[in-house]
């Protein structure tokens, strides 16, 4: 891929800033799941629960789910879809045509 006259090896190239904040940003949620497991104890154990288990998706799956998905354009998935359907579509006349032979 070509932006501003240069070559971008990755989605991610020149973009370590925004990369690093969200790096720490995620980290800082991740941490703070983990702090909340120092309020676990027998008599309130469900609210410590379900805020390790949101923050804890909010560190991991948001990251990957949403911000990992930026690479991936309508047309260049359109474009895949026909290109796969293309090949599927050859490999059945393929197997219709071998099926006529025997």
């Amino acid at each position: 891929m070509y932006s501003q006259g240069k070559n971008k090896a990755y989605s991610g190239q020149g973009n370590f800033a925004g990369n690093f904040l969200t790096l720490i940003v995620c980290l800082v949620i991740f941490a703070a799941a983990i702090f909340m497991t120092s309020f676990w104890n027998l008599a309130t154990a469900w609210w410590p629960t379900f805020l390790v288990l949101g923050l804890s998706v909010i560190a991991f799956a948001v990251p990957q789910h949403i911000l990992g998905r930026s690479d991936a354009h309508p047309d260049k998935t359109a474009n895949e879809n026909a290109a796969l359907a293309s090949v599927d579509a050859e490999y059945r006349d393929a197997i219709a045509s071998e099926q006529v032979k025997h």
